[in-house]
Parts: C-alpha cells; sequence; structure tokens
C-alpha cells in the first residue's frame, strides 16, 4: 500500500463517527450528490449491480442504492466499513485499498466514487479509470468526483483533527482522461458546495461505458 494512502486509511479510522456527524444524509455538503444519485438512478434498471468505491460509512451513495439494488461497497478504512454496515445492512461491504481490488471485466451495471479518487495519487488515476472500465458491463455507468483544479499533492495537518492528503487533476484533464479510456461523458460540471465552513469546489461526472 502508498505511504499517502495508508495515512488516509489511519487518519479516517481515527475521524470516521465524526466525519458522519458532519456528512449525515441531509447535509448541506450531500446536497449535488444526491442530485447526480438521482439521476444515476433514473438511468438504472431495479437490482443493478452496483460497486461504490470508497463508500465511507455507507451514506449517502450506498444508503441511497442499496434498496433498490445490489450494491457492494468498498472503503479503506475499517472503521468506516464497521459503520457502513450498520448504515446499510442491505449492502456488502469489502475493506480494500480500491487501486488493489480487481473484480472480474462486466461485472458491474455502474460505478460510484464519491469523494474518495482524490484521495489516491493522481499519477495512479488513469490506472484506476481503466480498470473501472473494464470491471463495468458495455453501457454500464460511472459517477464520480473528481478534482476541479489542478494539485500535484496535498497534505493538511489538522483536518478534522487530523492529517488528510488529496491528489487531483483539474477538470479538462478529467475528462479527457475519461474519453481516453472509452468512456462517454454524459454530464461533467463543476459544483460548488459547503464543507466545513469553506467553500470548495469538485468535479462531477456522470458517464457511460460505450454497449458496443
Amino acid at each position: 500500500m502508498i505511504n499517502d494512502q495508508k495515512l488516509v486509511e489511519k487518519s479516517y479510522d481515527q475521524i470516521a463517527e465524526e466525519y458522519l456527524r458532519r456528512f449525515r444524509l441531509d447535509s448541506d455538503a450531500n446536497k449535488h450528490t444526491l442530485k447526480y444519485l438521482k439521476l444515476l438512478i433514473k438511468l438504472l434498471p431495479q437490482n443493478s449491480k452496483i460497486l461504490d468505491l470508497g463508500c465511507g460509512a455507507g451514506i449517502p451513495a450506498t444508503k441511497i442504492l442499496a434498496p433498490f439494488h445490489e450494491v457492494i461497497g468498498v472503503d479503506i478504512s475499517e472503521k468506516q466499513i464497521q459503520l457502513a454496515r450498520k448504515n446499510t445492512p442491505e449492502a456488502k461491504f469489502i475493506k480494500a485499498d480500491m487501486l488493489e481490488i480487481d473484480f472480474p471485466v462486466n461485472s458491474f451495471d455502474a460505478i460510484v466514487s464519491l469523494y474518495a479518487i482524490i484521495h489516491v495519487p493522481r499519477k495512479y488515476h488513469r490506472e484506476l479509470l481503466e480498470k473501472i472500465w473494464k470491471m463495468l458491463k458495455p453501457g454500464g455507468y460511472f459517477l464520480a468526483t473528481m478534482g476541479a483544479t489542478d494539485l500535484k499533492e496535498a497534505k493538511e495537518e489538522n483536518w478534522l483533527g487530523v492529517p488528510m492528503y488529496w491528489s487531483h487533476f483539474n477538470r479538462k484533464k478529467n475528462t479527457t482522461m475519461l474519453e481516453e479510456v472509452g468512456f462517454e461523458i454524459l454530464k461533467a460540471k463543476v459544483e460548488i458546495e459547503k464543507e466545513l465552513n469553506e467553500k470548495a469546489r469538485h468535479l462531477y461526472v456522470l458517464a457511460r461505458k460505450s454497449s458496443t
């Protein structure tokens, strides 16, 4: 496991409950997330198979999707996985680094990754997107939050009381990568939302794997 990923794992283990309290389902920070999840739900037939990469405590994505679909949540933090199993018992959960998981080709109707890829060193982002593309069934959907600005890497020593790591590309680079991997971008928009008393900008992307 990459050293920066170990930092992310340890820190989320420490702040899992506080993070869930601040980013509860009805929080302002989830306003845009809920909007895009609704878009995805409209596109999916019932009982679709969905992978939630970086599922956290199972809220909001797994919690919203699991009543109607077969959802597998993956998160690097054991504490987050424990909370997710309590919050969304109807889903399945796996404690793992998203860079290391490897489901068979054409496994999922949709893959969701919200506020997670930005914690992975960006030199691995293309490799991760290629893996996501392979795991999706033809015609499958990918919903993600990605970077809106260019940030090679950043570490904050006191983020909710713990150190935290981020790394991402800007909007243009992210959309170009997605298209080069083979995705058709259905929607890509930078949204501004309140996050820990500050305004944060994230790129929301809804994309589709070609059905041919």
